[in-house]
Order: C-alpha cells, then structure tokens, then sequence
C-alpha cells in the first residue's frame, strides 16, 4: 500500500469514528433526556395540568359532537345577522337624525329575531372547544372569525338600541358580547385567549358607549358589574398556558415536522410545498427527533414552569418577571439546540403580557357601573371613587399594572376611569386613540363616558 492509499484510509476511517461518536453522544442524550421528562410529565399531570391533547379531551368531556353543533350554530348567526360594522356613530351623545336612521336600519325586524335567538342561546353558556380527542389533527381555529364577528354584531346591537333608547336591550347585548368571550376562554389554547381578549375589549366599548347614550337601570348596572366581576376572577391565561404547554409537548413528542414546516414558512424560508422543501423538512425532522428533540422538550418545560408561575402574579410583581423572562430568552446561547423551544416561547410570552390589559379593561368597566349607579340614585357623578364604598364597591379595583387603585377624573363632558398604559405612567387618562402622534406610549387603558 502507497503512502497516498495509506492516508486516504486514515481519512476515511477517522470520519466514520467521528460519526459514529456523534451517533453515541445523541443517542446518550436521547436516552437521558427521557427518563427525566416521563417523571416531569407525571408531576405536571399530577398537578391537576394536562401534559398532552389526549389529557385535555378527558377534562373537557366527550360531548364533541354537541360542541360542534354549538359552533355551527354560532357560525350561522354570524352569517345570518346583516348590521352595518363599518360606519359607527361616535361615542358622544349628537341626537342627529342620521343616527336614528342608522341604528333602525341595524334593528330590522329580521335582525331583531336573530337576535333574540342568540341571546337565547348565549344563555345555554355551551362552550366552543374543539375536538381534542381527534389530536393534533383535530384541532382548528374557525370559530375565532365567528366569535368576533359575532362580537362585533352585538356591539351595534347595543350602540343602536342605546340610540334608541332601549338600555335593556343594550344591556342584554354588552352581556352576550361577554358571553361570546367566555365560550372563547373553555378552549385552553392561547389564540383563543388572545381572542377572547379582543373580545372583552369589545363589549366594553359597546357599554362606554352605552353609558354616553343612557342611563341604565341600576338592576342592569348592577347584573353587568357582576358579569364582569365573574370574568375577572378567571385565571383564564394560566388555563391557555396549561393548554399551550400540553398540545405543543404533544406536537414535538409525535409531531415535529409540522412545527418545522411552520418555522420554516413562518422565517421566510419558502413554502411548505415542493419536492426539495419536503426532503429538507423530512431530514430537518429526521435531525431533530435524533439529537435535539429531549433537550429542546426539558428546555421547553423549564421555560414554561417560569410562565406559568408569572401568570400566577399580579402586574407589579409579573410585568418586570416577564420582561426579565424575555430578556433571559432572547440572551440565551447555543439557540440552535432548542430550535423549536426559541420559535414557540416568544408568541406565548406575548400573550401572556396581554393579561394586565385584559384586567385593566374588565376592572374599569365594572368600576363605571359603579359610578353608574351612584349618578342614577343621587342625580351627580361623585367627584372621587371613595364615594362609590361601600354601598356600590366593596372596595376600589386596583389598577393591575401599578397595584394602587384605579384613577377616576371627572371632566366638563362626563368622565373617564382608567389605568396607566404599558409604559407604567399616569398620563391623566388619555386614550389610546388620542395619544401623541406616532407615539406608542402616552396614553392609559380607559373607559370614558361622555354624558
């Protein structure tokens, strides 16, 4: 054997050892990994939280088929209702002709009727889940385009019937547009958290409006506050972190490709369609399950512990806990052993800073009913929100961001409660619509009544 034999042989020898200790080092982890996670799984699940699909199916029941039904149901009332979502008088009471006009136009005989059928069955308080028990590939998000549309449907139904002076119609709208929301909130996945939200914010628009038109009775005051208070006292998102936590473990476990493939077109890669795109998904996968898949799933459960204990503090405490969250995320080296950990945590870490909005919105709502109720019983607005206890509050909300109580100002066109914005300072109560130009901080969570 020749020198130049001789040296292509150590070459091609020393590349099948480094291979093969590759292959050793990943299955070791692998194996590693394993044992570990099967025990967290157990402690996870023994906490009362569901660690897969097939967890969250049981502990939502095998009533399905009824939930489905519910859906379809929803979905037909969203098709069926015709109101006019894009032209909206303003929040100020005008009494023009044009906005009689405009809320009989929304309040048709045949709205009216569908109307009454979807109060009829908001009442039900069936949920609107999907089937888990079908895993992964059970699940879909049609319903949210429904819910919000439906949202956005009983918010004219109860600007028009507020315009017309009909509070208890208004006030039956503003409560199913809650209703809608707490269907939302039965699904333990965070977009339907991130829905319900936006769905909350909605109803209290409808009722800042109501307020600006009407008086209501103090017994639709007082039914509204309660609604409101029941929504509060939800931990809603530590349920869809719960959720979130177990379909994702679900999906890495038995599913990984199709988290590749959504990383992949999520980061500009190209799509997820076409023999090359396939093979690489394939091999990507193939990679992952091999040598990274029980590092990325322990470093996944590690950062999701830090989440749910977060979801557990009040804003003073959980605001900074999760930007420091952040922080520690984003500075974190050797990112490409957790490729999947690093692609899902930052969505559900944002989601998760939507919860003292989600408070703020709810607390200044029901403190408004309050104020509400002491205008119509004493023909004023009490000039500070000690005035309201204990006879219409137990105590004043406090502002969720700050831990104080909520602000309250009253000014020559009704008044505003409100709680500081996400920049943790007190701008006097501005909107968000009003704020500085081209500014995202200057302003507070409101809500304003201009009567």
């Amino acid at each position: 054997m020749n020198f130049r034999s001789a040296a292509l042989l150590r070459r091609i020898r020393w590349r099948w050892v480094v291979l093969l200790i590759v292959l050793l080092a990943g299955g070791a982890l692998l194996l590693r990994g394993s044992g570990g996670t099967q025990g967290r799984l157990a402690a996870i699940r023994a906490q009362g939280y569901p660690v897969s699909v097939e967890d969250i199916a049981a502990a939502l029941g095998t009533n399905a088929a009824r939930a489905r039904q519910n859906v379809e149901q929803l979905d037909a009332f969203a098709l069926a209702i015709r109101v006019d979502t894009t032209r909206r008088p303003p929040r100020g009471l005008t009494n023009a002709a044009s906005e009689l006009d405009w809320a009989r136009a929304q309040l048709t005989p045949e709205n009216l009727a569908q109307f009454d059928r979807l109060h009829t069955h908001l009442n039900l308080n069936l949920w609107a889940y999907n089937d888990f028990s079908k895993g992964i590939g059970g699940l879909t998000i049609k319903y949210l385009i429904s819910a919000k549309t439906l949202a956005n449907h009983l918010q004219v139904e109860a600007m028009s019937a507020a315009i017309l002076g009909d509070t208890q119609q208004s006030a039956a709208a503003v409560e199913g547009t809650l209703k809608v929301s707490r269907s939302l909130n039965a699904e333990p996945l965070t977009v339907y958290y991130l829905v319900a939200s936006a769905v909350d914010a909605i109803a209290a628009n409808a009722a800042e409006f109501s307020f600006s038109r009407a008086q209501w009775t103090d017994s639709e005051l007082r039914s509204l506050g309660n609604v409101l208070l029941t929504a509060e006292g939800t931990n809603t998102l530590q349920a869809s972190l719960a959720g979130e936590r177990a379909y994702n473990l679900s999906v890495i476990q038995s599913d990984p490709l199709s988290l590749i493939s959504g990383a992949l077109l999520n980061s500009g890669a190209g799509g997820t369609t076409g023999p090359l795109t396939q093979t690489l998904q394939r091999v990507l996968a193939t990679a992952y399950i091999t040598f990274l898949r029980s590092g990325d799933r322990n470093h996944f459960l590690d950062h999701f512990d830090d989440l749910m204990r977060i979801a557990t503090l009040s804003g003073p405490q959980g605001r900074p806990a999760l930007t420091d969250f952040e922080s520690r995320l984003g500075q974190e080296r050797m990112r490409w052993r957790y490729p999947l950990s690093h692609w899902l945590l930052p969505t559900v870490a944002r989601a998760a800073n939507k919860e003292w909005r989600r408070l703020a919105t709810l607390r200044c709502a029901r403190t408004a009913c309050a104020v509400e109720r002491f205008r119509g019983q004493n023909g004023r607005l009490p000039e500070r929100l000690d005035e309201l206890v204990p006879r219409f509050l137990d105590r004043i909300p406090d502002d969720p961001i700050t831990g104080t109580p909520l602000q309250y100002r009253v000014h020559p066109l009704g008044y505003v409660v409100y709680s500081v914005g996400q920049d943790g300072a007190d701008d006097g109560g501005v909107e968000f619509a009003r704020r500085p130009k081209n500014r995202n901080d200057g302003w507070d969570h409101t809500f304003t009544v201009e009567r």
